[in-house]
């Protein structure tokens, strides 16, 4: 019953705010270019705070404010105005958007057989309803949104400083009541909406895309976790091969002005959501999320073998006493994700301790070595390592490059799988233990002398991270302590495959654990570390009484990083997430595809743009492409490395296993395409592999130009036909330079 009068009360809210919205009057998002020292205030806004970037303004009873850029005269506002002027969005989403909150929540009456998750927004909660306190603080404003009908305070302080406007949750001091948890909270979700044309949203989604202003997408709203979906809840079917965040970053251009805005505090436990404009929505806009709890689902199977769902929030949820978001307002002749890349970048270097590494090689190569199959002794089955490449066969690889006028020193290896159980771990990772199946102590520093001779750069790959087995104590678990196992699915029906084994994740305490203990059994010839899953896997333990949320888990990351950095070790990561990338020499295997979702406009490389002439990078893996000239051109047009899988047996051994992928990856197979592309593309990419991006712009559709630090600039044609530009002739699929 407690639980129906809340939600009647939330009605009634709702019924108010539309009422009121409906006479309300407003002054336009993006004002007109002024002149900010004779810019209007607008009425009932008083000015709370000032850098020499940026002055604020608020209305003291409810806390709406708006943001001032003195360099051009923009306004940027909390919330939408002139909602008067929409007609379009449905009533409902209207009072939403009016809110600088909106929280999603569970009533724990019911929940754990419903799993309902219920929405309320600040405006109809709190702003409406009076319960709104707001008080000036050094720098701006705090407020406290008192949602009383659902036994919730939440504070949140908005500030200037450092010529950045920061929106920050005080999450240490929200307050929960017995019959409603909270589960995320929506900050700023209209923070700078507009119902304009003419500008575009950036989105971090893989290498980063541009979703344009009301671009009439079906499927206007986009979100995603930053660095992956949290694995520890239980999925047992996949809808869509989708790619990650690896930065928490976002933004807005309106042309001559924008912003970006990274997450500063509380990335690991963040979503990034976007909207465009479409046939029911008016509005622009994107914002970050906080995850602050997360739900567990499972599956009740009663005596007569029916099931049903059961629902439980994980008892971990975030515990950083805040959780900040930093803006950066931009104006200039055209705003765009470069201006945003350079601002994010030199936040990396000024906060992160982001430094420069020497670029390395041009070829990449991640060869694999042995990997378990199954084989069949008097008609009983059982498994054994087959290998793929063994420690000689790298020499034979290597010679056939060079052979084919590939200099060595542009040759790096990554080698997956030369130790203990091979690719694929059976066992926690602990110490190292090279494989007679693949040749044994001697052929392996027979190798070793071999590559240092050559002058090829070798990394040895270690999966900390993922294993096929372990006891519960050891292992990541649901909210229900059970194994959060993972599976790997169909391609077509997105359903598991039953051929392959599942895979958990080795939780917090013994990822330390056997992280020091593998630290001490590398062999001391060996200077590059390859820590692949560490760079780019983040989940959480949700085992009751023991467990660890994903801040923990990615802190956990970063003091693993930390010490093999200490230990002199050069760490190579694989398409490293944002917190990991500080502490890599090198990247393989970066982001350069996206989701593909409707409503993208455009892929652009923002994760390049970032990190190039900083962290030397390969791209994705050529055999990953349809087209594999696509990879090329990509690389091209980044500065970056190619990267290709490699193997030195028949590919058929990998056929129906986990490592099908690697079906097109004997070398014989790619080695001419490898050679052309050297021919094509060595001696450019001596000119820029060390250079930072400087500008990118797409000059025509499938035509990019992209200028690097030292004066070099470079065109990419995806299309099928010849293009001139800047009086330039690039044919098709191909690049040219000035």
């Amino acid at each position: 019953m407690q639980g129906i009068k809340k939600q009647m009360r939330c009605l009634f809210c709702l019924l108010v705010a539309v009422a009121l919205l409906v006479t309300s009057a407003s002054v336009v998002t993006f004002a007109d270019k002024a002149d900010a020292s004779t810019a209007e205030v607008d009425e009932g806004f008083s000015l709370v705070a000032e850098s020499d970037e940026i002055a604020m303004y608020a209305e003291m009873e409810n806390g709406h404010f708006y943001l001032l850029n003195k360099a051009s005269g923009d306004k940027w506002y909390s919330i939408p105005q002139n909602m008067e002027q929409d007609t379009i969005t449905k009533r409902k989403e209207r009072v939403t958007y009016q809110s600088e909150l909106i929280i999603d929540y569970v009533m724990m009456d019911g929940f754990a057989s419903g799993g309902l998750v219920y929405n309320a927004n600040s405006n109809a909660e709190c702003v409406i309803m009076g319960e709104v306190n707001v008080e000036e603080i050094k720098n701006g404003i705090r407020v406290e949104y008192v949602f009383s009908a659902l036994e919730f305070t939440i504070p949140v302080e908005y500030t200037v400083t450092d010529g950045k406007f920061k929106a920050s949750i005080d999450t240490k001091n929200i307050k929960e009541g017995k019959d409603c948890k909270l589960i995320r909270i929506y900050l700023l979700p209209t923070f700078g909406a507009t119902m304009d044309d003419g500008g575009y949203i950036f989105i971090p989604d893989g290498s980063g895309v541009l979703a344009n202003f009301n671009n009439g997408a079906a499927s206007n709203v986009y979100k995603a976790s930053v660095y992956g979906e949290e694995t520890s809840n239980k999925k047992d079917v996949k809808y869509s091969n989708t790619e990650n965040i690896r930065m928490p970053v976002f933004g807005v251009s309106k042309g001559t002005s924008g912003y970006v805005a990274y997450i500063e505090q509380g990335d690991t436990s963040a979503s990034i959501r976007a909207a465009v404009g479409n046939a029911t929505n008016a509005w622009n806009f994107a914002h970050s999320i906080l995850e602050y709890a997360y739900i567990c689902e499972d599956e009740l199977v009663s005596q007569s073998s029916t099931s049903s769902s059961i629902f439980r929030i994980a008892e971990q949820k975030y515990n950083y006493d805040n959780f900040t978001v930093a803006y950066t307002l931009l104006a200039d002749e055209s705003v765009t994700y470069v201006d945003m890349a350079d601002v994010y970048r030199d936040y990396l270097i000024e906060e992160k301790g982001l430094k420069k590494t020497a670029a390395t090689e041009m070829i990449n190569l991640d060869v694999y070595g042995a990997v378990e199959t199954q084989a069949n002794f008097l008609g009983i089955k059982y498994e054994k390592l087959e290998k793929l490449t063994a420690y000689e066969d790298v020499e034979t690889i290597i010679e056939a490059l060079e052979e084919q006028g590939i200099a060595t020193e542009d040759i790096g290896i990554r080698y997956i799988g030369w130790q203990n159980d091979g690719i694929f771990n059976l066992k926690q990772l602990s110490k190292s233990k090279l494989l007679g199946v693949l040749g044994g102590k001697k052929d392996f520093r027979a190798m070793q002398k071999f590559l240092e001779e050559k002058g090829v750069t070798a990394v040895f790959d270690a999966d900390l991270v993922l294993t096929r087995s372990g006891s519960i104590e050891k292992v990541a678990t649901t909210a229900f302590n059970k194994k959060a196992w993972q599976y790997q699915y169909l391609p077509s029906v997105y359903v598991s495959k039953l051929t392959v084994d599942p895979w958990v994740m080795v939780n917090q305490k013994y990822l330390v654990k056997n992280s020091n203990s593998y630290l001490k059994s590398i062999d001391k010839t060996i200077e590059n570390i390859g820590l692949s899953t560490v760079t780019n896997t983040l989940y959480s333990n949700f085992r009751q009484k023991k467990g660890a949320y994903r801040t923990d888990m990615a802190e956990t990351m970063v003091s693993v990083l930390k010490k093999y950095n200490d230990k002199k070790y050069n760490v190579i990561g694989d398409s490293a997430n944002a917190y990991a990338v500080p502490y890599v020499s090198k990247i393989n295997n970066a982001p350069t595809k996206n989701s593909a979702y409707k409503m993208f406009d455009k892929e652009v490389p923002f994760y390049q743009i970032v990190l190039k002439g900083y962290v030397p990078m390969s791209g994705g893996t050529v055999q990953s492409e349809i087209n594999r000239d696509t990879e090329l051109l990509k690389a091209a047009e980044t500065g970056t490395g190619l990267l290709f899988n490699c193997i030195y047996e028949d590919a058929t051994l990998v056929r129906g296993l986990r490592e099908e992928n690697l079906y097109s990856s004997t070398y014989t197979i790619w080695l001419d395409k490898a050679v052309k592309y050297y021919e094509q593309y060595a001696k450019l990419f001596a000119q820029i592999k060390d250079a930072a991006i400087v500008d990118h712009v797409e000059l025509q559709d499938n035509v990019t130009k992209t200028t690097y630090e030292n004066g070099k600039v470079v065109y990419v044609n995806y299309s099928k036909q010849d293009v001139t530009v800047e009086d330039v002739t690039v044919k098709a699929r191909a690049f040219a330079t000035n």
